[in-house]
């Protein structure tokens, strides 16, 4: 089970208050509330008023958006020590995307205007911030480039070798990856259809590169994978 931070330690991990001194996370405590959310739960729905700015303790998080056909893209799976809902806290939007919960969770939220009153009270959180979302943006730019210029296979192998990286479990075989995400998901994720991600994910299979499991992948030739991921 993942482990549930205190309050400082869950703003300490944020890029945003990672400059801040102890003294000054334990003065913003008041301003973090928390609560737990169930597998499944719908957080908020894309062009909701944007109320709050959340924090991922434990579980997962996954941002996503609908087509007007009905097409779902998954944008990102948010983890323990990210967050998200930044901008539309800021400018009083509405939510660019929708949420829901991957794996049970425990998020931290901070309103909007609580958020303003810590910047109040510590003026170089803005510039903390900024510096945070123009890596979103280029995050963003990441991922407009994978959808639109390289194939199913690099993307997955793309996919595969982050999640090794982010959740992976060493074993004398390989890399265990224990899978949040249904085939359908990663799918979404990545841009395509789910019979095509089982496909891919087969082939891996059979090119030794992977072995599959239920709700798990073991990565077995990990330089093999980043050639795929990178082979134009």
């Amino acid at each position: 089970m993942a482990r549930e931070y205190e309050i400082p330690d869950v703003l300490r991990q944020l890029p945003c208050f990672s400059g801040l001194g102890e003294g000054i996370l334990q003065e913003l405590k008041p301003f973090v509330k928390e609560r737990r959310y169930l597998k499944g739960k719908v957080i908020f729905i894309k062009d909701e008023p944007c109320s709050e700015l959340f924090i991922v303790k434990s579980g997962s998080v996954k941002l996503y958006t609908i087509s007007p056909e009905g097409r779902e893209q998954t944008l990102r799976i948010m983890r323990p020590g990210d967050f998200f809902c930044g901008a539309p806290v800021f400018d009083a939007g509405r939510y660019p995307v929708s949420a829901v919960v991957l794996e049970e969770a425990v998020l931290a939220s901070i309103t909007r205007d609580e958020f303003e009153g810590m910047i109040g009270l510590h003026s170089n959180l803005a510039l903390m911030i900024i510096h945070d979302f123009c890596k979103r943006v280029r995050d963003l730019v990441s991922l407009v480039e994978e959808l639109s210029f390289k194939d199913v296979s690099k993307r997955l192998a793309r996919l595969i070798l982050e999640m090794a990286e982010e959740r992976g479990i060493p074993t004398p075989e390989g890399v265990l990856i224990k899978l949040p995400l249904t085939h359908r998901e990663i799918a979404s994720l990545i841009g395509t259809e789910r019979e095509v991600v089982s496909r891919t994910l087969s082939r891996f299979q059979k090119e030794g590169l992977i072995r599959l499991g239920p709700r798990q992948i073991t990565l077995l030739q990990k330089e093999n994978l980043q050639k795929k991921a990178s082979k134009i």
